[in-house]
């Protein structure tokens, strides 16, 4: 499907069509700037083009004679994971300076700060903040189980698949650790560690069991979608930022359906959706 929005130029455009047996379709019409591509079909994950303007001179997203090519692959849907999410948009932050945890499958930090009971998450902020452009604001997560960690993953937030992540998480390969590190200085330099990819996720495990020769049987695994986020200042009030997505049912899958939400984040705009969140 090719989509034409035209905003402020009426209606927009939707135009159809369908591949042939190799998987090849040929679309034309005309957009008030920006063109998407759309990939569907029954069974599959819809796989939606990055963003393209019909205006654009970058060499090889149109052509001179206003044609181009975009290949999208479709991933089956195999058994979609129920998941347990929680989306914190700015919440304030519950300690600075000291540890504090977070429950996963609760979905609230632990007590004394929340109605968590496992500490899955454990989450270190420290930092100054001078002025907007004098701060420093480092996170360190750890976790409580030997066996636990998180590894970042490729999801691509505004385009790309429905499918986001792996169908299966990997067995091996987490860091027991991670840290998110942001510093701005007056002379306008700014660091930040990993750089900045609004297309990174991080896969997670926590709750592992062992057998006996040290490898983990059974976890609970799930995906932090986006960096980890802190910010304010003391005076106007330090907060945390995060999106975490969990399947209960300890096994390996993460094939979450993003669009099929089970229970409410609390704000109206979910960032792992990319739209107005289900409720």
């Amino acid at each position: 499907m090719l989509a034409l929005p035209r905003t402020g130029y009426g209606r927009d455009v939707s135009i159809e069509g369908l591949t042939d047996k190799q998987g090849r379709v040929s679309l034309s019409g005309r957009s008030e700037g920006i063109i998407y591509v759309y990939a569907l079909k029954a069974g599959y994950y819809i796989n939606k083009s990055r963003r393209y303007y019909d205006d654009s001179p970058v060499q090889g997203v149109l052509e001179d004679s206003g044609k181009m090519t975009v290949t999208l692959q479709l991933f089956p849907i195999k058994n979609p994971a129920p998941f347990r999410k929680r989306f914190f948009p700015n919440a304030k932050l519950p300690a600075f300076g000291t540890p504090f945890s977070y429950d996963v499958e609760v979905g609230d930090w632990t007590s004394p700060h929340g109605r968590g009971v496992s500490a899955d998450f454990t989450f270190l902020v420290q930092g100054y903040y001078n002025r907007y452009e004098d701060f420093e604001e480092e996170v360190v997560l750890t976790f409580s189980n030997p066996g636990d960690g998180i590894m970042p993953t490729t999801m691509f937030r505004n385009h790309g698949s429905d499918l986001k992540y792996p169908y299966l998480a990997p067995e091996s390969g987490y860091s027991p650790s991670f840290r998110w590190f942001t510093k701005h200085t007056p002379a306008g330099d700014r660091i930040d560690i990993p750089k900045i990819d609004q297309n990174r996720a991080y896969i997670f495990r926590v709750r592992s069991e062992r057998d006996a020769a040290g490898n983990v049987v059974r976890a609970l695994y799930g995906v932090i979608h986006g960096e980890v986020n802190v910010g304010g200042n003391p005076t106007g009030g330090r907060w945390i930022g995060f999106t975490s997505i969990a399947n209960p049912d300890r096994t390996r899958n993460i094939e979450f359906d993003l669009n099929k939400v089970y229970g409410a984040p609390p704000f109206p705009w979910d960032p792992a959706v990319g739209r107005p969140a289900a409720r």
